[in-house]
């Protein structure tokens, strides 16, 4: 451990020296210093700390429970928390919110649409861990569900699941991070899976469209992957480059595509925009310059200069930066004939939304009446911003919309003109959400049987054997590590010499 310190964390030695005093010092265990890894393991009780350890899987075939930490909660939970964990809404552009896709894969179900959500089924995967599906939707008489780490799309009738299986690929991570629909198809938008898919709703046909990722979905020389903008124009998806001014139209019924160019060399890549007209008012990836670009008659505007005071920074490092300051645009009212008009720009990684004046160019804060912090209160309200706008297509142009204020996981009507505003209440019943907590289960594909910590799990639970779901089953955890251990009993060695001998 100190000669990891001595060559790569130098700075926190002295840290990690005073906690291993203290420990020492205080007898609140065992400080083992030897480099027999199996003995400690034979002599613990269980694994306490995060997934990053190999360590992990040496617990999990020794048959010990595991118990991953959660690195940004430092807090036991108090009586709320567990909303910053369970209450992460998926807007619908058209309004419907009625069915919700939670971390632990279940859909919960508002009936009447108004945020108060009650359990309505599991989605079976057989982990615990989110991400494997963004978003559930009724279509006619079929409720669809859209992958995100899956390779695969949910058709579910009665509460019973079919899957339309994808062309399945060796990914780790999502396969997926967004999607778009209407009345005759579904587009899953790609991130590891490697084509854009599109899926038919009346013949359940699936198209895999080759060349539209690598336009709009790219790699920096860091290994960081940078994407641009997707959003819809008449009958043809809009495709950002994520380096540059280039744009890609592809027509939603056949496919086919032409490329237009903004002709603004300033621009480093589009994250999104907002349609007025004819023109696309563009939110940057790089700088905080809004361009508005007539994409009939390529011509373009300009507009910089954010107030001195205007901050943009990385999640989690808190390090300053100019990518992704800026979040979307809108535009409320219309200008001409004596009526008002605003342009707001929300903030993504910036510290205050801005309203730009067309006119004049120039662009100063707007005060959101409800909250201007950029993080939540502690680790179970974790965020990278603010929130923005929640604007559904029955409210483009109007001064009446939402806005999601994600630091407290809650959402408000709100007039920007006036900026009167009352909270919209999201509630999910929370005996429902006791009894169908997870606990003890598969975590992942690339993470085995454990318990994760949350506000229905903490450290304390643990220790005190307080543990809210499945118990833990020293059984399935053996089953489920000999996925990835293919010899538990210790006669590794023999197997492989006698394998050896048979085909040598």
């Amino acid at each position: 451990m100190e000669s990891t310190f001595d060559s790569m964390r130098s700075m926190y030695k002295p840290w990690y020296e005073a906690l291993k005093k203290e420990f020492i010092d205080e007898k609140i265990g065992i400080y083992d210093d030897t480099p027999d890894i199996e003995r400690t393991i034979a002599l613990s009780d269980a694994y306490i700390s995060d997934t990053l350890s190999s360590v992990t899987a040496l617990f999990g075939v020794a048959g010990k429970p595991i118990f991953t930490l959660n690195n940004y909660i430092q807090t036991l939970p108090e009586h709320d928390d567990w909303r910053g964990e369970r209450i992460n809404i998926q807007f619908d552009a058209w309004g419907d919110d009625r069915y919700q896709v939670t971390k632990s894969n279940q859909i919960w179900y508002s009936e009447n649409n108004d945020y108060h959500y009650k359990f309505y089924m599991d989605l079976e995967t057989g982990y615990f861990a989110g991400g494997y599906y963004l978003r559930a939707l009724e279509i006619r008489d079929r409720l669809y569900v859209f992958p995100g780490n899956a390779q695969h799309l949910l058709v579910i009738q009665n509460k019973k699941i079919r899957k339309i299986e994808f062309k399945k690929y060796n990914l780790r991570g999502a396969a997926f991070n967004g999607y778009w629909y209407n009345d005759k198809y579904l587009y899953m938008f790609p991130f590891m899976y490697p084509q854009l898919v599109r899926f038919t709703i009346e013949t359940e046909e699936l198209c895999y469209i080759e060349n539209v990722k690598p336009f709009y979905l790219r790699q920096n020389a860091q290994g960081e992957w940078r994407q641009g903008g997707i959003g819809e124009y008449e009958n043809e998806l809009i495709f950002a480059s994520p380096e540059d001014d280039q744009f890609l139209f592809m027509d939603v019924d056949t496919l086919k595509i032409r490329m237009l160019c903004s002709n603004t060399p300033n621009l480093v890549g589009a994250q999104g925009w907002w349609i007025d007209g004819e023109e696309l008012w563009l939110v940057p990836i790089k700088g905080t310059t809004i361009i508005c670009w007539n994409f009939q008659t390529g011509e373009s505007r300009e507009y910089s200069g954010v107030p001195e005071t205007f901050r943009a920074l990385k999640w989690p490092y808190e390090s300053e930066t100019d990518e992704y300051a800026l979040g979307s645009i809108a535009i409320f009212g219309k200008k001409g004939e004596g009526e008002k008009e605003k342009i707001i720009i929300t903030p993504n990684r910036g510290n205050m939304y801005l309203e730009l004046d067309r006119d004049t160019g120039k662009i100063k804060e707007w005060k959101l009446p409800i909250g201007c912090e950029m993080r939540g209160k502690n680790g179970y309200f974790l965020t990278d911003g603010m929130g923005g706008f929640v604007i559904a297509w029955q409210q483009v142009g109007k001064p009446d919309c939402r806005v999601w204020y994600a630091p407290e996981r809650k959402l408000y009507d709100i007039n920007v003109f006036t900026k009167e505003y009352k909270e919209v209440e999201i509630e999910f019943d929370y005996e429902d959400l006791n009894a169908h907590e997870p606990g003890f289960m598969e975590e992942s594909e690339w993470m085995q049987y454990s318990l994760g910590e949350n506000a229905f799990n903490s450290l304390k639970d643990f220790l005190d054997g307080k543990i809210t779901g499945n118990q833990y089953d020293r059984e399935k955890q053996l089953e489920a590590f000999s996925k990835i251990n293919a010899n538990t009993d210790g006669t590794c060695g023999k197997t492989i010499y006698e394998y050896i001998k048979k085909n040598g």
